[in-house]
Order: C-alpha cells, then sequence, then structure tokens
C-alpha cells in the first residue's frame, strides 16, 4: 500500500490489473483510464468500479524477468512494454528458453479452499501463474510428481512446464498439520488398545470369578 500510494490512479490500475483484481470500491470518485463505473453506495459514502481486463486467475507465460524485493517487482511491472499475459517476474532463476511462436492454456478443473486442480497445455517449456497467495505450506505436483513452486509477481504461485499436456495439482500440506494429523492418529490407537486391553482383563477377571 505504501508503494501505490507514490503511484498516480492509472498507474495503480495497472498494479491491480496484473494482479487479478476485477474490482475497486473508493470512498471518493474516481476518475482513470481503464476502469468503469458500476454503482454508488450513499450509504457507505463509498463507489463500486470495475477494472478492465484483469489478468485471469492462471495464465501461462514463457519470459521472466528476475527481481528481488517487493519495490523493485512492482516497478518491472509498471515499466512501459511491459505485458504480465507474456511475461512474469520472478524471485529466483529459473530454465525458460523460448523458441519460438509461443502457445499455452490453462483451465481451473477444481478450486477448492486446500487444492486447486489445472488443466494446462503448452507447445514449448513455460511458466504456470495461479493468482494464488504464495504461503508457506502449499505444495505443487505436475502429472502426479511433486516440483518447485517459485514466487510469481511478488505475491503468486507459479510452477515450470515442458511442453505437452498436464494436470498441475497445488495442495495445502503444511507440516503442522501433518503433525497434528499423525499425533491424533496415535492417540487415537493408543485409546483403542487401552479400551480392548481394559475389556480383555475385565473378561478375564469375571471368568476367573
Amino acid at each position: 500500500l505504501g508503494f501505490a500510494n507514490q503511484l498516480d490512479p492509472e498507474q495503480q490500475i495497472r498494479l491491480l490489473r496484473a494482479f487479478n483484481v476485477g474490482y475497486l470500491i473508493t470512498f471518493r470518485p474516481l476518475s482513470a483510464e481503464g476502469i468503469r463505473f458500476v454503482k454508488r453506495f450513499p450509504q457507505f459514502f463509498s463507489w463500486l468500479y470495475k477494472i478492465d481486463k484483469p489478468l485471469p486467475r492462471t495464465y501461462i507465460v514463457n519470459r521472466i524477468s528476475l527481481e528481488q524485493g517487493s519495490e523493485r517487482t512492482f516497478h518491472r511491472l509498471l515499466e512501459p512494454g511491459f505485458d504480465p499475459m507474456q511475461e512474469v517476474v520472478l524471485d529466483q532463476f529459473v530454465q525458460i528458453t523460448p523458441k519460438g511462436r509461443f502457445e499455452g492454456t490453462a483451465k481451473i478443473v477444481s478450486y477448492k479452499n486446500q487444492a486447486v486442480t489445472i488443466h494446462a497445455s503448452v507447445n514449448e517449456a513455460g511458466i504456470l501463474v495461479l493468482a494464488d497467495s504464495y504461503y508457506p505450506g502449499w505444495k505443487a505436483y505436475v502429472d502426479g510428481e511433486e516440483t518447485r513452486i517459485v514466487k510469481a509477481n511478488h505475491f503468486f504461485r507459479a510452477v515450470v512446464l515442458a511442453a505437452g499436456e498436464h494436470l498441475v495439482e497445488f495442495r495445502y500440506e503444511p507440516l503442522l498439520f501433518k503433525i497434528g494429523l499423525a499425533v491424533s492418529v496415535t492417540t487415537l490407537c493408543a485409546l483403542v488398545l487401552i479400551s480392548v486391553f481394559v475389556y480383555l482383563r475385565g473378561r478375564a477377571a469375571r471368568e476367573t470369578a
């Protein structure tokens, strides 16, 4: 927000568009290229605008920029000529070599709180971007094989894809959850064993009596 407050309205809209933001609520009328007025809410002293052509929730590119830090990333996204539908800003190097006319499609086939499944198709190696938070605990699987998640445009998750058809799965599998599950299963098993032991011991005592 500190960075965005330094920008003029049109730059702010460009940045929001690159972040898959489709609507904007303001507390004053706004006039800027790239937005369309939708409705005013007098009771809340607010105005609703629709942002034109935001990036889709998931998409594929084959060009990358390498930047460290939020401000450097945001500056790159705002540079003249930067097309977020053709290029992505990463914080770590990946090996992608554009060869010719790139074609790639991505479609979300299942979206849940802890799992997202995407069908992707590319004619050469590319980067699949999912406009969901880059956050610890998420893992990615391409055709069943775990793969590295890289941070895209500072906020989002991305994976490298080879040429071909792929099924990409993002799953939220934090270590603490696994530890908690293991403890719960162990405790349950222990309770069952203790219950069986107490039952058998009581039965043996009754038969002896």
